[in-house]
């Protein structure tokens, strides 16, 4: 899993010098698969910041929402770059353990790191082939448009737009090791 870095549309290249459009940040989740020749789908979590942001708890919705997709797994293995920000966090942690205590969650869930100079992924090359794509059409004109032009950058590739996002709030006793986890469901 690998967040690409920020979207921006509308993309029309040769339109700014006309007049001034402002753009829509998009944010893609990407959770792609070891290798292309496997049988799971790779997908792409997309919203954008109408809708949320880009703080631990809206990743951690998207990683939620792969797991929810891939119910009957019983264990799930991400491999993952060392960002503490998206990665790193007890927002995401205190999700994942939440998860895997629920009566139809997962037996486990692990995050495997990948070691410091070493962080290509599967995820990249991902995000190279939408890049590729949307620079070959020239222009996107919408978030829909985005998802049609992602979807189409790569067989086996699902786009899922995030649109329900679970927040996650910490109430922290007088102790900082204390925490607990509240989910509320928008």
């Amino acid at each position: 899993m690998d967040l690409q870095k920020v979207i921006l549309i509308s993309n029309m290249p040769h339109i700014k010098f006309s007049y001034f459009v402002s753009r829509l940040v998009v944010f893609n989740e990407t959770f792609a698969t070891i290798s292309k020749s496997s049988s799971y789908n790779s997908h792409c979590v997309l919203w954008h910041e109408a809708i949320n942001g880009r703080k631990a708890e809206n990743l951690t919705d998207a990683i939620v929402r792969i797991i929810d997709i891939e119910r009957d797994v019983t264990k799930i293995v991400f491999w993952s770059d060392n960002c503490c920000a998206q990665n790193k966090n007890r927002i995401l942690f205190s999700a994942l353990v939440n998860i895997v205590n629920l009566e139809n969650g997962p037996d486990e869930v692990i995050i495997k790191y990948l070691t410091k100079g070493h962080i290509h992924m599967s995820a990249d090359g991902i995000h190279g082939n939408i890049e590729a794509k949307i620079r070959r059409k020239g222009k996107v004109f919408d978030f829909q448009d985005l998802i049609s032009t992602i979807e189409g950058s790569r067989n086996k590739l699902t786009v899922l737009p995030l649109k329900n996002f679970v927040t996650g709030k910490i109430k922290r006793g007088q102790q900082k090791t204390k925490m607990t986890l509240l989910l509320i469901s928008n």
